[in-house]
């Protein structure tokens, strides 16, 4: 997952859109089942010297579709260790 955009507050209607290429090649809504979540992508990683968001981040997610078409993913959760740079 790439960031899109975000919007630094709580609130799940926020904003915030990520892109999942293995899914959809277009920015799609992003909510978090866990706000902790969250914030702790905000943070980055600092040992890859780059900022949160020009990171890549693995997660495991759910996706709901309308018409078989994905409008928004659900974040269930991200593998720290697993952050890395998409230009490396």
């Amino acid at each position: 997952m790439t960031w899109h955009q975000t919007r630094f507050v709580e609130d799940p209607l926020s904003g915030d859109k990520a892109v999942i290429e293995s899914i959809s090649k277009t920015p799609i809504k992003i909510l978090f089942e866990n706000n902790a979540v969250k914030q702790a992508m905000l943070h980055g990683d600092p040992r890859l010297g780059k900022p949160w968001h020009e990171l890549a981040y693995v997660v495991d997610v759910r996706v709901q579709t309308i018409h078989d078409v994905p409008k928004a993913y659900t974040i269930l959760g991200f593998y720290e260790e697993e952050t890395f740079d998409p230009d490396a």
